[in-house]
C-alpha cells in the first residue's frame, strides 16, 4: 500500500524483519523492524526510484551555480525582512525561487541558502532580483557551495591539489576552512558537480557566480586567474 500510494502503481513486495524484496527479486537484508515508511527508508528510496517516472526538465527553470569563500558563504546577519513576504517580494515570488542543499533537497530559497551554519550571502538578493526581472513563467534556482576564507585551490578539480591545500589549512589552524570543506566530503569540486548534475534533472544551468580571491590576494594575479579558468 505504501508503494501504491507513492507511485500510483501496483507493486508486489514482501517485507518483514528479515528483509524485503520486490517482484523482480531485488532483495535487501534489514534489521530493526518498525514502520516501513520510516525505518526502511534506505530500502524504500531505491525501490521507489525504480517505479516512479523520471524527473522532467523544465526549460523555464533557470539554475545558477554559486562558488566562493566567505561572502558567498554568507556573513551578513539574517534579519526578519530577509525572510518575510512584502510588496517588493511577494508569496508568489518566493514560490519561484529555490535552493538546493548538499543532499539534493530543494526548498524555497530563504536564508541561509548555503548551509544551516551560514548567513546572508551573495546569491540571496541576486536570485530575488532575477525573479522580479523575469516573466512569471520562469523559476530561479541557486546551487551554492562555499568555503569560508579559502584559496581557489580548495575548488581544484584535481583532488590531490585540494587535499594538499586543506592539509596546509589544517596545519595553519584555519579550522574555518577545514570545517566547511568537511561538509563537502573534503572535495568541494566533486560535490559541486554532483549537485549540479542533480539540478540538471529538473532545470537548466544558465550561469555561474564566482566570488573568491581575497585569500589569494598576495599571490600572482595571473596564477590566480589561470586557476579560476581551470575551475
Amino acid at each position: 500500500e505504501y508503494f501504491k500510494t507513492m507511485t500510483g502503481k501496483d507493486v508486489a513486495y514482501v517485507a518483514s524483519s528479515e528483509g524485503c524484496s520486490d517482484e523482480d527479486g531485488y532483495s535487501f537484508k534489514a534489521t530493526g523492524y518498525n514502520k516501513l515508511s520510516r525505518n526502511y527508508s534506505s530500502i524504500m528510496v531505491p525501490l521507489l526510484e525504480r517505479f516512479m517516472d523520471p524527473p522532467v526538465v523544465d526549460p523555464n527553470f533557470f539554475v545558477f551555480l554559486g562558488i566562493g569563500q566567505s561572502n558567498m558563504q554568507g556573513k551578513a546577519p539574517i534579519e526578519a525582512k530577509d525572510l518575510e513576504s512584502n510588496s517588493n517580494f511577494t508569496d508568489d515570488d518566493w514560490a519561484r525561487y529555490f535552493k538546493m542543499n548538499v543532499v539534493h533537497e530543494r526548498a524555497t530559497a530563504k536564508p541561509p541558502i548555503v548551509r544551516p551554519d551560514t548567513e546572508l550571502g551573495v546569491t540571496d538578493y541576486f536570485g530575488r532580483y532575477l525573479v522580479k526581472g523575469l516573466d512569471p513563467q520562469y523559476k530561479v534556482g541557486v546551487v551554492v557551495l562555499a568555503v569560508d576564507g579559502c584559496s581557489v585551490r580548495a575548488f581544484s578539480k584535481d583532488e590531490s591539489v585540494c587535499s594538499a591545500y586543506l592539509k596546509e589549512a589544517k596545519n595553519a589552524g584555519a579550522t574555518y576552512v577545514t570545517n566547511a570543506a568537511a561538509q563537502y566530503g573534503n572535495y568541494p569540486y566533486g560535490k559541486l558537480v554532483e549537485m549540479a548534475k542533480k539540478a540538471q534533472q529538473t532545470g537548466v544551468i544558465k550561469g555561474i557566480i564566482y566570488h573568491q580571491g581575497e585569500t589569494d590576494a598576495a599571490q600572482d594575479g595571473d596564477l590566480w586567474l589561470s586557476r579560476v579558468y581551470e575551475l
